[in-house]
Parts: structure tokens; sequence; C-alpha cells
């Protein structure tokens, strides 16, 4: 089995009920992160949401700037069906599509920003992802990256390596009834790029990086980045 098809399989299984174990799971933290996506936005914008699975991300945006055109992609369509079935409580701005990260069906230059919640560690081939959102942002449009690594806090990081490496697999298991994908979380995370790594892929692929943020002591890492 590919890596594309055992994340595939992984998704399709969490997908009814990723909301609340990502919620549970990080303690509430999860909507704190997101919101703090949505500050960076301004009225108005047209905004792709890449790895949208089941649209929070996308569904906050739309609902807390009304006026801005949210348009989410993710490649698995058990997680979009959910998504889909939250629309009826859209208030009209929002769409969900199909599509892989690495080949956006959607012109040059479209969008004022793109957003990307927890998605860019599960992509084979981030840079490849990362040009396709660079071509379809408009000049001087931004990248918002919201990604969950390991923290460098020496104080921290044994407390989250319990936690993310015991404690959630456990969980995961007892609510899902299959320990597998929340196995992967940590390994996932273990096995991405570091906040400085990750800083020069952004670079490497066209971006101007204008603020990284730290959160909860550096389990999650919010970049902001500009179009080249």
């Amino acid at each position: 089995m590919s890596r594309d098809e055992f994340i595939k399989n992984i998704f399709s299984t969490v997908a009814p009920h990723i909301d609340f174990l990502s919620t549970f799971l990080s303690l509430g933290l999860d909507n704190y992160w997101r919101r703090k996506v949505t500050s960076y936005i301004n009225p108005g914008e047209d905004v792709l949401d890449v790895c949208t699975g089941t649209g929070r991300l996308a569904f906050l945006i739309s609902k807390r700037l009304k006026q801005s055109s949210v348009k989410g992609i993710d490649i698995n369509d058990t997680m979009l069906q959910v998504a889909r079935q939250k629309i009826k409580n859209n208030p009209g701005n929002l769409s969900f599509l199909r599509a892989d990260a690495r080949d956006i069906p959607f012109p040059s230059q479209t969008f004022d920003t793109v957003t990307v919640a927890f998605g860019i560690r599960n992509i084979s081939e981030p840079s490849r992802a990362l040009r396709e959102i660079h071509r379809v942002l408009k000049y001087s449009g931004r990248l918002i990256c919201l990604e969950l690594m390991k923290p460098e806090n020496r104080f921290f990081a044994p407390l989250w390596k319990f936690y993310v490496f015991k404690i959630i697999p456990l969980a995961g298991r007892l609510i899902v009834g299959d320990p597998v994908p929340y196995k992967y979380l940590p390994a996932s995370i273990e096995g991405f790029y570091n906040k400085g790594q990750f800083l020069q892929l952004l670079k490497n692929n066209g971006f101007k990086v204008l603020e990284v943020r730290s959160l909860t002591c550096g389990a999650v890492n919010l970049f902001i980045a500009e179009r080249g």
C-alpha cells in the first residue's frame, strides 16, 4: 500500500469522529488555534482552505468573515461528505471540492489567502503542494499554515511526548476502535520538519516568511508567508 493510500484509509476511518476527537484530545485548544488563523484574514478576501478535511477551519472563516468567498479542497471523499453535511448551516459563501493539494484545479493568481491547518504534514510531496499554493495565490497573497510540530521547549517536550505517544493512541483505540490512526499522528509529527526546516522549505518554494508564531509551547506553529 502506498503512503497516499495509507493516509487516505486513516482519514476515512476517523472522519465520523475527527471533529470531536480533535477538540477532546487537544483539550479544546484546537478551537483557539483555528481562531488565530482567522485573525489574519481580511473581510472580502477570496480564501482557499487546502486539506480542509471536515471543513472546520473553512466554516469558521466563512462565518466570521461573511464578505469573504471561501473554498475548501480535500482529497478524501469521506471527510468531504462530513463537511457537506454541515453546509446547510453555512451562510452561502462556502463550497467544497474534491481535489489534490499537489494539483489544485484553479487558475493562477485566484486567491488572496490560502490556509492549511494540520494538513501539510500529511502530503507526501509538500514542496509540490507549496508550489501549487504559490501559483494560485495573487501577487502578495498570503499562505497561513498551522501545523503540529515537536516542541522545542525542553521542559514541555517530555510531557508532550508522553501525551502524544501514549495517551492519544489509547484514547483513539477506545473511541474509534482502531489504534492505527492515532499511532500515525505522533509518528507523522516526529517525521515532519522542525520549525527552521519548514521555514526553509517555504523560502525554497517562493515564499517570503512574514511571521512565525509558536503556540502552546511550540507544539503548534503558525506560519504567515507571502507569495514572492
